[in-house]
């Protein structure tokens, strides 16, 4: 599966209200009990366990089918 990561991106930068990316990942992983290099990593590399990803999609409430490249 591959992931929009500009789109990721953009939606962490939204949802935290930080400007730089380092800061929206620390901030967003303190928010939902999920270690800060495992946002980056799914941002950067690959996709979390399912308990994190879970996390992580909740709260950054985005369009899936976007950030998972899924065509109609």
């Amino acid at each position: 599966m591959k992931v929009n990561r500009e789109y990721l991106n953009k939606i962490i930068l939204e949802r935290t209200g930080e400007t730089k990316i380092s800061h929206a990942c620390l901030k967003m992983g303190r928010e939902i009990g999920v270690k800060a290099s495992c946002v980056n990593n799914f941002r950067l590399y690959c996709i979390p366990n399912e308990e994190n990803l879970i996390k992580i999609l909740r709260y950054l409430n985005c369009d899936l089918r976007i950030l998972f490249n899924i065509e109609k």
